[in-house]
This record gives structure tokens, C-alpha cells and sequence, in this order.
């Protein structure tokens, strides 16, 4: 929460996706961690407060988060009114709503990047526009006008790509008003190659993700039958690496050069993006999840008219389902773990949703047991679950 003169009222930190490292950024969750920023006027930056030691990316997520909801709230503020007609008023709360999908970008203003959050109409329309972000230092009575609502507000229903000629430019802030347009048909041309892609091959297309810098990077990609790479796609709707880094992954030349490279791909095998060794490594891990995939499927026996059987037990957090195919001789074919009810503890028993590891019980012979297979390192509950369940789903045969 702000004060009218943008210092900070109070603050909490974390909910429940609050994953960071426990004796380094877990820190952030202490009372006194949080109160430094009390009376603190945003933007903040590093150098007003007390880093946490060992956890610069935790302490830096803390502020950028500050800083964009003081963004937010300053694009949220109703506009004022007069005095003398306050009391006769009733008041309203302002909501702004954030469509699912969004892309962001940026462009270099007068003072330093500019960046946009923005979302386009099926027509290349633009739906949605968000402008500034940590980073914007525009200056004050000239480019920070960009914040004002009413500049951002004109470009919805506009085309794309846009023209400076298309909107009301801000006075005396030539260099933020063009940033702002080359962000947005920037994010625009980012849409269509996301969006666009290489064509999808005759055969089957495999997707996975790994973690890069700023969240998951999504590849979809196709194997030839010597394991090379015929095609890939890279990123997907919850692409957010950074702008001028790792967003580079976009472009249609890097994912070029993985085309006829045999998986599993090492990082030595390509050349990486200068700055965005996160992201670099990410595509790479994503592309030898994919080929894990394809290979678990490749090796999958070719069941003829089989009939799955369905069974649960109890696990950890609650039931873990099963879906199991199997021979005349009791030798598992086939095998999903899992349902909407699945909900064993991350990093533990949620391991169980793994390919590898529903793989190793194809071809035992049923009734397994615990010994017969690799159960999950500290999650003996959820192992013992998937055997149980599997058990019974045998046993339930007709």
C-alpha cells in the first residue's frame, strides 16, 4: 500500500507459489526484511535497503515487484475532482482488468528503456496497454507523462504496427513517445513469430519446458527417426526472458541452428546468446525433456484393442489414480499416473507425474512391488500409492 506521496504504507512479501531458497532468499519472509521499505518512496531501489545476503535475485524481485505495483497504482487512480463536489459523490473503486495473455517489450527513451505490457484483438488491434515498468526514469513533466493513463488509453482500438502519426505525441518528449511505439510493434512482431513458428512436420511434435531466467521457456520440437532435430518452436505464451537478452530465443535464427543436430542437444553444439546463458540452457534442457518424451514413446509397446483399468490409493496429500494397460501374461503395457485430485508435495511425491518415472513400470510383471522399481527419493508414501493402486487395478480385472 502507497501513501499519497508514493512512500511506502505497508508491505507483505510472498503467497503461496513462494518458492525461494530456504538460509538465502527465504529470507524475504521475515518481519524485519519487509519493514526496511516502510516510509521508503517509490521507485525504491537496491541501494536504499539491505539486501538479503547470498539472494540478489530474491532481493531484487522484492523491489521490481514494488516498483511495478506502484506502477499499477498509479495507472489505477481515478481522476481528481473538484473540491466542492467531493461530498456529493459516491466513491468508486477503479479496477483495471489484466487480460490472461499478455506480451511485454522495450524500447530506448531519452532516460533509459521504456517498456510496454500490451495484448492484441484477433484483428491486430490493440486490446490492452500497460506502460513503464522498474527501469522507466523518463523525465518528470515531459516523458513521465507516459504514465498518465489518457496517453496510454488512445492507443487502444489502434492498429498495428503503429505510427507516431497515429496517436497525440507527449509534448516535448519526442524520444518517449517513439519508445513507447517501438515497444509496442516490437511486442507485435515478438506475437507473429511466436505465434508463427516453422511449419509443424508430417510426424508428431513433442513439447516440454525448462526454467530460464525469468520463468519457463517452452520448446515444441519434432525428431527424425536418427534422433536429429527436423523442426523446432520456441516459446510460448508465459515467455518472459529479458528484452535485449534472453527474448533473443525468439528469433527465428537461433532456433534455426538446432535443425539437424542429433539430441540430446549439449550447449557446446550451438551458439548461445550473448548475456543469456539462463535461457540458453533452458531451450537446450527443454529440447532433451522433449526427446526423453519422444523416446519413452517410441519405446512404448503397441497395444492392440487393450482395455485400461483405473484404481487409486492413498498417498501423501491425497489419492494418486492410475490408468493401466497390461497383457494376458500380467506384463504392464502402458501406465499414467495421476488426475484432477493428484496433489502430492512438489519436489517430492509430485515426482511421480514424471515420465521417467510411470516408464520403468512398463514390462513388469504384475502384481509389482516397491522392490521391483526406483521409488521417489523421499516420498516413499507416493511411491507405495502408484504400486498399490496399480496392484488393484489388476485385481479388479475381469
Amino acid at each position: 500500500a502507497f501513501n499519497e506521496d508514493a512512500t511506502i504504507q505497508s508491505l507483505n512479501i510472498g503467497d503461496a507459489d513462494f518458492a525461494e531458497t530456504e538460509g538465502f532468499g527465504a529470507a524475504a519472509l521475515e518481519p524485519d526484511f519487509a519493514a526496511q521499505f516502510v516510509g521508503k518512496k517509490a521507485p525504491v531501489a537496491v541501494a536504499d535497503i539491505d539486501g538479503i545476503a547470498g539472494a540478489t535475485y530474491t532481493t531484487e524481485a522484492v523491489i521490481n515487484a514494488i516498483n511495478l505495483a506502484y506502477v499499477n497504482s498509479q495507472a489505477a487512480k481515478p481522476e481528481s475532482v473538484e473540491p466542492a463536489a467531493v461530498e456529493t459523490l459516491t466513491p468508486e473503486v477503479t479496477t483495471i482488468e489484466v487480460p490472461e495473455k499478455t506480451l511485454t517489450a522495450s524500447a530506448e527513451g531519452f532516460a533509459g528503456p521504456v517498456a510496454v505490457t500490451v495484448s492484441f484483438n484477433p484483428d491486430n488491434m490493440i486490446a490492452y496497454l500497460l506502460i513503464g515498468d522498474a527501469e522507466f526514469a523518463e523525465t518528470e513533466g515531459f516523458g513521465a507523462a507516459a504514465l498518465e493513463p489518457d496517453f496510454a488509453a488512445q492507443f487502444v482500438g489502434k492498429s498495428v504496427p503503429i505510427a507516431v502519426s497515429d496517436i497525440d505525441g507527449i509534448a516535448g518528449a519526442t524520444y518517449t513517445t517513439e519508445a513507447v511505439i517501438n515497444a509496442i510493434n516490437k511486442a507485435y512482431e515478438e506475437k507473429n513469430i511466436v505465434s508463427a513458428g516453422p511449419e509443424k512436420p508430417e510426424g508428431a511434435t513433442y513439447t516440454a519446458s525448462a526454467e530460464g531466467f525469468a520463468g519457463p521457456v517452452a520448446v515444441e520440437v519434432a525428431f527424425n527417426d536418427d534422433a536429429t532435430i527436423q523442426s523446432l518452436n520456441i516459446g510460448d505464451a508465459d515467455f518472459a526472458e529479458t528484452e535485449g537478452f534472453g527474448a533473443a530465443a525468439l528469433e527465428p535464427e537461433f532456433a534455426a541452428q538446432f535443425v539437424g543436430k542429433k539430441a540430446p542437444v549439449a550447449v557446446a553444439d550451438i551458439e548461445v546468446i550473448s548475456g543469456a546463458t539462463y535461457t540458453t540452457e533452458a531451450v537446450v534442457n527443454a529440447i532433451n525433456l522433449a526427446y526423453e518424451e519422444n523416446k519413452l514413446a517410441s519405446a512404448m509397446p503397441t497395444v492392440s484393442e487393450s482395455i485400461s483399468y483405473k484404481a487409486s490409493a492413498e498417498g501423501f496429500a491425497g489419492p494418486v489414480a492410475v490408468e493401466v494397460t497390461f497383457n494376458e501374461d500380467g506384463i504392464i503395457n502402458t501406465l499414467v499416473i495421476g488426475d484432477d485430485r493428484f496433489a502430492e508435495t512438489e519436489g517430492f511425491g509430485a515426482a511421480a507425474l514424471e515420465a521417467d518415472f510411470a516408464a520403468q513400470f512398463v514390462g513388469k510383471q504384475l502384481p509389482v512391488a516397491i522392490s521391483d522399481i526406483e521409488a521417489i527419493s523421499g516420498a516413499t508414501y507416493t511411491s507405495e500409492a502408484v504400486v498399490k493402486a496399480i496392484n488393484e487395478a489388476f485385481a479388479t480385472r475381469p
